[in-house]
């Protein structure tokens, strides 16, 4: 029984789109309307999905999952500088992978054509560079307290090259220090903020600057700690903060760059919106279209009616699902050509200085792909009932009289 009413739902289709040409658009809008949302809606998961990954990862790299630091704002002296043993003690029992200890400096910067002000990223030899090797674009790190590394942004700015010197000055209150460093290596993170003024220098001389003098311990301005498990991220804090009340600052991602993750929540709930309007415009795409194919096949389901062929809505459910497996077929291959051309040929590309990227991230997986498609085919499956229930109550002898006269 259930062959027949897939053979006779597959042979009103076709009749539908030789015949009558209302009935024949309308199925085609429809299934035109159900390819486009669903690469719609597993498009704008994917770039949600893409988008809080590759910022968060930055962020990450940047930040660590944890910063620590000294509560005072303006690390001038050794009073407010920290130990490396102090650090190691606090660390000692966190499940970590790593962590840099480095210290910062705003400084201005002089070049072949422009001044400008920046950042100085005081490093250690033992520094880690995995994250920033995903990024670099010529060069090497830094071997020894005469080179730096800086950004393109910046040697963009100051018409620098690899082998260049760049022209630092350390200013404060009482004094102020040139230092001539030789420019060794350069990144593009993308990410505009950290770009735009940061650079790499060693940092003992921030250390001298800063009169930060132990013989018994180095001492450092911060620590970016990163965990084995980000999962373990507000358990560490918390464990960190009641052990060290008074004497460090334990930040968070979210803290330190609050606007960056603002942002991407308001990415999340507008994703969020566009799904449930795409599922609306899918439900009445596919209500409206059963609804007006009944009508339009009334005098044919009279005569079915007559020759003892029921329950009858089983005949249009069975049309009804027929057009809505014909637009998740079509969608499913313009949302795999979609994701193909954005994973490999980048075909969307993005202003770096306000999404922190070159172009459109996409994240795909399975697990989402299949629950966009389950998702919308059982709303679209129950969405075939309400119009069924309205447009099956009629007299088969009644249409059938109608059409004679």
């Amino acid at each position: 029984m259930a062959n027949i009413f897939r053979l006779i739902a597959q042979r009103s289709m076709q009749n539908t789109s030789q015949g009558a040409m209302l009935s024949a658009w309308t199925v085609r809008l429809c299934v035109l309307g159900i390819a486009l949302s669903l690469p719609i809606m597993g498009l704008s998961y994917f770039v949600l999905r893409g988008f809080q990954e590759n910022i968060s990862n930055q962020v990450r790299g940047f930040g660590g999952d944890l910063y620590i630091s000294s509560y005072q704002d303006e690390i001038e002296n050794s009073d407010n500088a920290i130990a490396l043993s102090e650090l190691n003690a606090i660390l000692e029992k966190v499940p970590l992978a790593y962590y840099n200890a480095y210290a910062q400096k705003p400084v201005v910067l002089s070049g072949k054509t422009e001044v400008q002000g920046a950042l100085a990223q005081g490093i250690l030899l033992n520094f880690r560079w995995d994250f920033l090797k995903n990024y670099w674009k010529a060069g090497k790190t830094i071997q020894n307290k005469t080179e730096t590394v800086i950004s393109l942004d910046i040697a963009k700015n100051l018409g620098l090259r690899i082998g260049d010197t760049l022209n630092v000055f350390l200013v404060n209150a009482d004094k102020q220090h040139q230092l001539k460093l030789l420019v060794v290596g350069m990144y593009q993170s993308g990410f505009s903020e950290f770009d735009r003024k940061a650079f790499f220098v060693d940092m003992s001389h921030l250390q001298k600057f800063n009169r930060w003098k132990s013989e018994a311990d180095t001492l450092v301005g911060a620590a970016q700690v990163f965990l084995k498990n980000a999962k373990d991220l507000n358990a560490v804090k918390e464990t960190l903060q009641e052990e060290n009340l008074y004497r460090f600052q334990i930040q968070s991602l979210a803290e330190l760059y609050p606007a960056v993750f603002s942002w991407l929540s308001l990415i999340d709930q507008n994703v969020y919106l566009l799904l449930f309007l795409m599922l609306v415009v899918s439900v009445v795409n596919v209500s409206s279209t059963l609804l007006l194919l009944s009508f339009e096949n009334r005098p044919r389901l009279a005569i079915l009616a007559t020759l003892g062929l029921y329950p009858l809505w089983r005949l249009m459910y069975a049309q009804g699902l027929y057009i809505v497996g014909k637009g998740f077929l079509y969608g499913n291959i313009l949302l795999g050509l979609a994701v193909f051309l954005q994973t490999y040929f980048h075909v969307i590309k993005l202003p770096s200085e306000f999404y922190f990227m070159d172009y459109v991230p996409l994240s795909p997986s399975w697990q989402a792909w299949l629950g966009i498609n389950v998702l919308l085919f059982v709303f679209c499956a129950i969405a075939l009932i309400a119009p069924l229930r309205f447009a099956m109550r009629f007299s088969p002898a009644k249409v059938l009289a109608e059409k004679v006269m």
